[in-house]
């Protein structure tokens, strides 16, 4: 099953914590993380903008990975210029180097890796318990 693929493939990433940098010369839209690190890496040329995964525990103890964008800033540091509402307990997140962003027909925003395809947007984990 693809969905088993991708959990395996994202499980053996290196996860650590993340929380929201407040950029004051960012107007960082939620729900919009690569347009808000495009965007800021035009006005900072020495940040990189990274695709990766965003691991969210759920308060029924649900496990969510979610597709996300962060910058790492000039001194290696990363940030998550984007604000969410998550609803979950913890976030993580992890750089997926594998990750191509595609945006030319620009309608549709589509992730995808060259051994795995067209990645979700999120992916729940069944059955987790911490």
């Amino acid at each position: 099953m693809e969905k088993d693929k991708i959990i395996s493939h994202i499980q053996q990433l290196k996860f650590i914590d993340v929380e929201f940098k407040f950029i004051s010369e960012l107007l960082s839209q939620p729900n919009m993380c690569h347009q808000n690190c495009e965007e800021y890496n035009k006005v900072n040329s020495k940040v990189q903008m990274v695709h990766g995964w965003l691991e969210q525990v759920l308060p029924d103890h649900t496990k969510q990975y979610v597709l996300h964008s962060c910058i790492i800033d000039e001194d290696g540091t990363l940030k998550d210029i984007t604000s969410w509402k998550a609803k979950a307990q913890r976030c993580r997140f992890a750089v997926d180097d594998s990750i191509i962003f595609n945006d030319q027909n620009k309608k549709e925003f589509e992730f995808s890796t060259e051994i795995l395809g067209r990645l979700p947007l999120e992916i729940d984990v069944d059955n987790f318990t911490n």
